[in-house]
């Protein structure tokens, strides 16, 4: 089974990545989904949202990381 932890944007953290982590205890796969608004870059290296932060979490614990664009 493969949960997914979906966050609205601007309304998410690096605390995304550890409840998604939680989410292992009871799946197969976890993925972090970030909605990103159209019309702005999106890069895993990207201070300014601390991408860098969540991507550098999800790749520790074994995380999948999605973005969706309305």
């Amino acid at each position: 089974m493969k949960t997914f932890e979906v966050k609205q944007w601007s309304r998410w953290d690096v605390g995304v990545a550890f409840e998604s982590a939680a989410h292992r205890r009871f799946s197969h796969e976890a993925v972090v989904v970030l909605e990103w608004p159209n019309g702005n870059d999106f890069s895993l290296t990207d201070p300014t949202y601390k991408i860098d932060e969540i991507s550098r979490e999800c790749r520790r614990f074994g995380l999948g990381l999605y973005t969706l664009r309305p």
